[in-house]
């Protein structure tokens, strides 16, 4: 999937109004301010919440209020 390790924050290209984000081991879960979820990353193992295992990259939406 080309992962890239980071030692310093980075801006993710298309999402805004992010209100809080929470990372695990190659993946992260976003909470936006409208109340939507939005994951990326590794999926092994279905930690992404979209239903599936498939790793996702670009940013997928996951759920709603």
């Amino acid at each position: 999937m080309g992962y890239q390790s980071r030692a310093t924050l980075v801006q993710v290209q298309g999402i805004a109004g992010v209100r809080e984000a929470t990372g695990g081991w190659d993946f992260t879960v976003i909470f936006k301010e409208d109340g939507t979820v939005w994951s990326v990353g590794a999926n092994n193992c279905g930690q992404l919440g979209d239903g599936t295992h498939v790793d996702r990259n670009p940013i997928v939406f996951v759920a709603a209020p």
